[in-house]
């Protein structure tokens, strides 16, 4: 009689067990659900892009286009003269291509007009670094009131390579200016340096005062409300 009961106890028992892992799911699997992964940003050309934003993009392009052009010939090949060189800020033609890019600068109304080359790995300006993500461009020469100096990293955008291979290409958001001689925002363009020859020797970056963002936060990589989108 004591077996029986046992029986009937473990049976119950068993029964119970089967029940709450099958219909109840109670218990572990020893299995966990993996995070949701949060959706990547979309891309540039996906965007449904406000159409105050597209036209200042438009303007800086038509601006940074403009600049390239006026440096096509003598001065892309007395820029690529200095990135050969090495000399940086102590050749003897440096004096003058900044004067030229300052000169751009305060002709076209932007905040910053600058010349880059990407790097050779070892922190100076070249003519044939590595122009995708994993290299970087520095600053050649700077014709802003308070320059930056020959080599300094930019790091890498997707619109550097853009401009390297002959486009004429903007960043992707605005951003804030710290300095006090601009805007509260810029919006950033860029255009390929050509020499004489046809080749391009570099890129002229364009930061362009974009105070009409501030009403568009999203697109603003300063911004908390910023979209994340970066190519």
């Amino acid at each position: 009689m004591m077996k029986t009961k046992k029986w009937f106890a473990v049976l119950a028992c068993a029964v119970m067990a089967f029940s709450c892992l099958i219909i109840t799911g109670c218990g572990s699997s020893g299995e966990t659900e993996a995070p949701a992964e949060e959706p990547a940003a979309a891309t540039w050309a996906e965007s449904d892009i406000p159409g105050e934003v597209q036209a200042k993009v438009d303007e800086v392009k038509e601006i940074a286009g403009q600049i390239g052009k006026e440096l096509e010939g003598e001065f892309g090949d007395n820029y690529k003269a200095l990135i050969e060189s090495g000399e940086g800020e102590e050749y003897e033609g440096f004096a003058a291509l900044r004067e030229q890019l300052d000169s751009a600068r305060t002709e076209s109304g932007a905040t910053y007009v600058y010349a880059m080359s990407p790097s050779d790995g070892k922190g100076m300006p070249s003519l044939d670094g590595d122009t995708g993500e994993k290299g970087a461009f520095l600053i050649g020469v700077d014709g802003s009131e308070d320059p930056d100096p020959w080599g300094e990293d930019y790091g890498w955008e997707i619109q550097f390579t853009e401009a390297w291979n002959g486009d004429v290409a903007a960043a992707r958001s605005a951003w804030a200016d710290t300095d006090d001689m601009g805007a509260e925002l810029c919006w950033s363009a860029f255009a390929p340096i050509i020499d004489s020859d046809g080749n391009v020797v570099g890129i002229v970056g364009v930061d362009y005062p974009a105070n009409e963002i501030l009403d568009f936060p999203e697109w603003n990589r300063d911004s908390d409300s910023w979209n994340g989108i970066t190519e």
